[in-house]
């Protein structure tokens, strides 16, 4: 068995990244949003670079000392291809939260990852009120 201590940031964020997309997908198809175009629309304002960066800082004051840690070890973990439409600063705040999902994920703490998405993702203005066109 490996010891998720043991991994590097980017093997963490590259677990939180699923973790959040499954998180928004399932936040999307609860909300009533149809179609992969809408779906695939709302997802991309949800899961990108500023976005993420934005959910983060929203729960940051909510972390622990051991959480902050595993945040910085996916922040710091030296990023050479930033996407060209993201701030670099924005970029390495998601990876570092990404790796924080990641991180709860694999020591099986998805209750309180779940918590985290719950209290910082939001779905964008112009899809919440899907359910009530049905």
């Amino acid at each position: 068995m490996f010891d998720p201590n043991m991994l590097d940031g980017i093997t963490l964020a590259y677990v939180g990244d699923c973790v959040m997309e499954l998180y928004v997908r399932k936040m999307l198809v609860n909300a009533g949003i149809s179609g992969s175009r809408d779906l695939n629309a709302a997802a991309q304002q949800m899961v990108n670079a500023a976005a993420q960066a934005l959910s983060f800082h929203s729960v940051e004051e909510n972390l622990t000392a051991e959480e902050l840690e595993i945040f910085k070890r996916g922040r710091n973990c030296g990023h050479l291809n930033v996407p060209k439409h993201a701030k670099m600063s924005d970029y390495r705040t998601a990876t570092g939260f990404e790796a924080l999902l990641g991180y709860l994920t694999l020591t099986s703490r998805e209750e309180r990852a779940n918590e985290l998405l719950s209290l910082s993702v939001r779905l964008p203005k112009d899809y919440q009120n899907e359910k009530d066109k049905q």
